[in-house]
């Protein structure tokens, strides 16, 4: 790709800059110790100044060092001379094919590339005092001097001659140089109208602008577009403004240097990169180990970033210099909305929570049975985002109460500006009061304030240990601090605290459990490891229900859940009558990362049960938590009554149709934890990209 890039067309001072490498050119101490000196001048069809140069100690050091060996290379630059002995570009040392150096070729005029004990030189004369756009290719896989291409205003200039020598350019290894002798063997960076290891009456009597030095060899379609003005520096782009949370990101990267180990990388607008390291990264390659050198590609990052605001940087070589100005993007949480329970007792007020709306006072939420199609027929129950029916400040994240309804299902909808447009979907349940067998959201609890130094961001009203009336908290026998000190007290055991101030005392991803509300029940044995080494093994249990009545195999256990996953086990258990615990779900370290779901287990409850005791137990040392709130235990039909069915049809094009009574769930593994698929309707098309889950049908 491109590694140094000298405009020179600043039109003043004495500083040249190297927009690409940061290999500035300067006017360092000539001949006798003399200061060098150049002017400003006229520059040619694709820009505005040139640098003049005399012809007399008048030339431009660098301390690019250049391109080594038989490595490809290209030099481009513009000049306008009528200097027969003129030199342009220059590097290397004057030892047997250990220069570089660029020029004209005596009296003819023509482009001649030396490289000490041999030349090779074109057929064109360049010597006219006009501009010209001239280039010295050593085009990729060539190790001859007979191999060079030169080419005059964007067009392969015919090889005339010159003595054949095999490329083996020398480069300077001093940090300082001289630059007031020469010294033959003394290999000097690049410098700009002169040779420097050979005398000070090898110097240009002319202008030049925009030299330009490529690590490969160029088109001669690339060489045309700079000559033409349309030769474009290293860009990137993405392939949209704005993605929802977990969607891809794609950035496109044009015109690159070319280096395997040139990368992408995603980082918030405030991270420093070298500083800290990036979000996300690749190789232009598109993984995290260099692959093929690429100039032009795209880079996909599958499942994309958090909502919030990024920029993408373009770095070259495993570095952090920047070579393409940083591209903003945007990522956003898509339209949700969620009722506060899975289940409502029949009457009951409805609370239903909407997010990362459009913002529009218009936006509403409205109830619907599933066999109702909005915009046809009326909502049952509706509100606008402001809470009533009238609109009031538009809202893109809140909640609305709606009248309760009667024992059944039924969808809350989130819709668009007082129209039909679904921005989002999600089923609920009510049930009649008989239906019921326990049902407990920890709100009575009385939280007070932290107390732990380790803790802070909350209101005073943040936690308390001390759960409903009957509930058991017990600690494991490794459960506590493994060293001397104190440990964290509002996540010793399970415990009950405020969302949000959880949230602002921890945060890290737990906000995102939004059906929790009010107070939740948290094993959190991240938060309980802040102090000091502890390990965390603890059990929630709930007060002996009374299940009698309940016919047998009709007992369904719901609670809203936040896991993330790590290292750390979980269990939920029943135990009836007293008897032993019956595993109904078990979380292990492979458990993927559920920040809000809702889940629906079978207690199983056999014939002639009395009480039923659920548990969930946790262990888990600095590793995340999991958090719980709804609980709620309810019949669903007797043993007698006939399960709901659900068939799949595979429809050959790599799409399924599922058919199905009732509530359609979904479960990464055959025992669940159990989810409801959202917005399903009977029947549900199964898209080609949809990841392999189990499903069931439900009452």
């Amino acid at each position: 790709g491109l590694v140094a890039h000298w405009p020179m067309n600043e039109g003043s001072g004495d500083v040249f800059k190297d927009v690409v490498g940061g290999f500035d050119g300067f006017l360092p101490l000539g001949q006798d110790g003399a200061q060098t000196e150049v002017s400003w001048g006229e520059g040619p069809p694709t820009q505005a100044n040139s640098v003049e140069f005399s012809g007399a100690n008048s030339f431009i050091a660098t301390s690019f060092p250049g391109i080594g060996g038989a490595n490809p290379r290209t030099v481009a630059f513009w000049v306008r001379t009528t200097d027969a002995d003129a030199y342009f570009v220059s590097w290397g040392a004057n030892l047997t094919a250990q220069k570089w150096h660029i020029r004209a070729n005596g009296a003819s005029g023509v482009m001649r590339t030396e490289y000490a004990g041999g030349q090779n030189f074109a057929t064109t004369s360049i010597i006219d005092g006009e501009w010209h756009h001239v280039a010295s290719v050593v085009p990729n896989g060539a190790t001859e001097g007979e191999q060079i291409l030169h080419y005059i205003d964007g067009v392969l200039d015919p090889r005339a001659g010159g003595a054949n020598q095999t490329i083996d350019t020398g480069i300077p290894t001093d940090a300082v140089l001289d630059w007031t002798n020469f010294g033959g063997a003394v290999a000097y960076p690049v410098h700009i109208g002169a040779r420097m290891n050979a005398n000070f009456t090898s110097m240009l009597d002319g202008s030049i602008a925009d030299v330009r030095i490529y690590n490969h060899g160029l088109s001669e379609d690339q060489i045309r577009a700079i000559f033409e003005g349309e030769a474009e520096s290293p860009a990137l782009a993405t392939d949209k403004a704005s993605y929802m949370s977990g969607e891809d990101i794609t950035v496109n990267f044009s015109n690159g240097l070319g280096n395997p180990a040139d990368w992408v990388g995603l980082y918030r607008p405030d991270m420093t990169p070298g500083d800290v390291g990036s979000l996300r990264w690749a190789y232009v390659s598109g993984t995290t180990t260099a692959g093929e050198g690429l100039t032009d590609g795209a880079i996909t990052f599958a499942g994309g970033l958090p909502a919030g605001s990024y920029v993408a940087r373009f770095f070259e070589n495993d570095g952090y210099t920047q070579i393409a100005d940083a591209v903003a993007f945007t990522v956003v949480d898509p339209p949700s909305v969620t009722t506060s329970r899975a289940k409502f007792a029949a009457g009951s007020p409805i609370t239903v929570n909407f997010n990362s709306g459009p913002g529009n006072p218009k936006d509403w939420v409205g109830l619907y049975r599933p066999d109702m199609t909005p915009g046809d027929v009326g909502s049952l129950k509706w509100a606008y985002v402001s809470g009533t029916q009238t609109a009031g400040d538009g809202l893109t994240d809140g909640s609305v109460t709606l009248d309760g309804l009667d024992a059944g299902d039924y969808f809350a909808i989130f819709f668009a500006n007082d129209g039909y447009t679904q921005l989002a979907k999600t089923s609920f349940s009510v049930v009649s009061e008989d239906g019921i067998f326990y049902a407990e959201n920890f709100d009575s609890l009385e939280l007070g304030p932290f107390v732990s130094d380790s803790e802070s961001g909350g209101d005073g009203t943040d936690w308390t240990a001390t759960g409903p009336e009957g509930w058991v908290i017990a600690l494991g026998a490794d459960h506590g601090p493994t060293a001397d000190g104190d440990d964290v007290v509002e996540f010793d055991g399970w415990t009950f605290l405020d969302p949000a101030s959880w949230t602002a005392t921890a945060g890290q991803g737990r906000a995102g459990f939004t059906k929790g509300t009010g107070v939740i029940a948290v094993g959190d044995s991240d938060e309980y490891d802040d102090k000091v080494d502890a390990k965390f093994n603890s059990s929630l249990s709930t007060p002996a229900i009374d299940i009698s009545g309940a016919a047998a195999g009709s007992l369904i256990l719901t609670y809203d859940s936040s896991w993330r996953q790590e290292p750390q086990n979980g269990k939920v258990t029943v135990a009836f009558d007293g008897g032993a615990a019956v595993t109904l779900l078990e979380l292990t370290p492979d458990t993927p990362t559920g920040y809000n779901d809702t889940v629906s287990l079978s207690l199983n409850n056999p014939a002639g049960a009395n009480t039923a005791v659920v548990t969930w137990d946790h262990q888990g040392h600095n590793n995340w938590w999991w958090a719980i709130d709804n609980i709620m235990v309810t019949a669903d039909g007797g043993g007698e009554v006939t399960a709901p069915t659900i068939s799949i049809v595979n429809n050959g094009d790599g799409t399924a149709t599922v058919t199905f009574e009732g509530k359609l769930q979904a479960a990464a593994a055959v025992n669940g934890p159990w989810a409801d698929v959202e917005g399903a309707v009977s029947p549900q098309i199964i898209p080609v990209d949809q990841v392999m889950q189990f499903g069931r049908a439900v009452k």
